[in-house]
This record gives C-alpha cells, structure tokens and sequence, in this order.
C-alpha cells in the first residue's frame, strides 16, 4: 500500500492516505515511545534514590572523620591517648562494679542484723513472762 501511496501522483489520494493513516501512525509511535522511555524513567528513579543515600552515607562518614580528628585534638591537649582512656573507663568500671557488691554485702549486713535483733528480742519477751 505504502509503495502505491509513494508512485501515485495523486496529491488527493496521498492526503488522503496521510490524513487517515497519520493519526493512527502517531498514535503507535506514541505507544511505543511510552513502551520504551518507562523503564529508563524508572532506572533513573532508582539511580537518583541511590544518589541520595550514597549523599547521605558520604555526609555521615565526613562528619564521623571529624568528631575522630576533634576527639584526636582534645586528647592531645589534655596530653591523654587512647590507652589512657580505656585505662580509665575500666578502672571506673570495676570501682562501680565493687561498689554494687558493697551495697548488697551492706544490705545483706543490715537485713542479718535486724533478724538477730529479732531473735534477742524474742528471747528477751519469753524471759520476761
């Protein structure tokens, strides 16, 4: 049909076949068009979400690096390395840890105490009758 349309030397049967066919044509294109471009629309959605985390994590992990140069800073005004610190943390640590046993031992004293305060007590009264 298309060759008939092209040999013909008819200007009205060519308008005519473009007038009917175009819009149907068109119609196709656009289809196919949609058909093609969604998926790169979708991988480009994909491709900006992944911008954004990677954006995120770059900003997290720059913002780590300088709380470690501060914290590295500090130290080295106070004249404390990082052994000194952990020295620190685990002195302090076995202090509270000592002194959490030394409260139930003291608890454990005052309830022994207040049984044989009892007990004498008792004694006491079934002298006393």
């Amino acid at each position: 049909m298309w060759k008939q349309v092209v040999q013909s030397q008819n200007v009205k049967d060519r308008l005519n076949f473009i007038t009917l066919a175009g819009p149907k044509l068109q119609v196709k294109i656009n289809q196919k068009r949609v058909e093609l471009i969604q998926p790169l629309d979708e991988l480009e959605a994909e491709y900006d979400q992944a911008r954004v985390i990677n954006n995120s994590l770059t900003a997290f992990l720059q913002s780590t690096s300088k709380i470690e140069e501060n914290r590295k800073r500090y130290l080295d005004m106070i004249g404390m390395t990082n052994t000194d610190i952990d020295k620190f943390v685990n002195q302090t640590d076995q202090a509270v840890s000592e002194l959490v046993v030394a409260a139930r031992s003291v608890e454990d004293r005052v309830q022994d105490t207040e049984r044989y305060r009892e007990k004498i007590k008792s004694i006491l009264d079934k002298l006393r009758k």
